[in-house]
Order: C-alpha cells, then structure tokens, then sequence
C-alpha cells in the first residue's frame, strides 16, 4: 500500500511471518523484524544484534513466528493458525479512512535444516486468493534445499518472491 512505502499512516505496518521458526538460521527473526542479526556489519562497522535498522521506527515491522513442531518435537504444521493469524492481522491494519494498509509477508520454507517444506501450496494459495496483493510470499531456498527447476516451478511461477544464496556454499572448504 502506498500508506505503508510512505509511511503516511500509524496503521501502516509489515505483518512478517516466520513460519519454521527454530528451523530456519538462527538471524531469521532478527532480520524479519527490521533488526540487526550480526555484531558486524557488512562495511565492517559494529552495531547491536536486535538493535533496530536505521531508517525504520521500530514499530512498522510485526515479527510473528509460528513453530512447525509440538512439545514433543513432533511435526504439527499449523496451517489454520497461519491462515487465522493472517486473517486478524490484516483485518485490524486499516487506515483511518478505512483503506488497507497492512501487509503480510509470509515465509515460504522450501527445505529447512531438517528437510521440512511449510506451508504447503494449498495454503499459499488460498492466501493469495483470498488477501491478493495484501499476502507477499518469499520462498526461502537460500540453501537450495530444492530442486533448482522447483525454485520457478513451485515457487517463482506461483508469484512468489524466491530467495536463493546458496550461502552454505560460500562457507565450504576450498577444495
């Protein structure tokens, strides 16, 4: 919405959903939060992990993370959550002339650290039937846990934003 590019409204806010939280590197939340996830920048300058990124207020983000597995450990996708908690956010974000203007961004998982895929294309889909431009989609493929072709087939073809950095790579030995 432009309200929220402008920031011409309080009610303008980013609704992040990470939905494998535990699952994906550990500067996931920081980072969709608008927050500092390192000591370090990348021009080398220190700043404070959580500290707030310049530019940003430190209320236009929401950080939402839902955690793929139960108590036990077990696998317990909570898909209606995720579809309920996107419903109440974006409903409630609305400007004081009654336009929209919260957006959701939810993470796609496309493999995490324990080979799980969340959430599934049916809900992606049915978000982005029912809230359209509102729903932003970001496929997490940065370790290209995946299929290369499933990055466009799956994910880019279905309107998804796709991340990919393959940044396990960067860190391997050099032979």
């Amino acid at each position: 919405s432009q309200s929220l590019s402008k920031g011409t409204s309080p009610a303008a806010k980013v609704f992040n959903f990470v939905v494998a939280a535990g699952e994906v590197g550990s500067g996931t939340p920081n980072a969709s939060w608008g927050r500092h996830f390192s000591n370090l920048a990348p021009r080398g300058d220190l700043q404070t992990v959580g500290g707030v990124l310049e530019g940003l207020d430190g209320t236009c983000v929401e950080l939402i993370q839902l955690k793929p597995r139960d108590a036990n450990g077990s696998v317990a996708f909570a898909e209606e959550t995720l579809v309920e908690r996107v419903r109440e956010v974006l409903t409630r974000s609305s400007g004081s002339d009654g336009e929209a203007v919260g957006v959701a961004v939810v993470h796609v998982v496309c493999g995490s650290k324990t080979g799980l895929v969340y959430p599934s294309a049916a809900v992606t889909a049915r978000l982005q039937s029912e809230w359209g431009p509102r729903v932003l989609l970001v496929a997490d493929c940065c370790q290209l846990r995946c299929r290369l072709s499933a990055v466009r087939t799956a994910y880019a073809d279905q309107g998804m934003l796709c991340l990919l950095t393959a940044s396990k790579f960067f860190a391997a030995p050099p032979f």
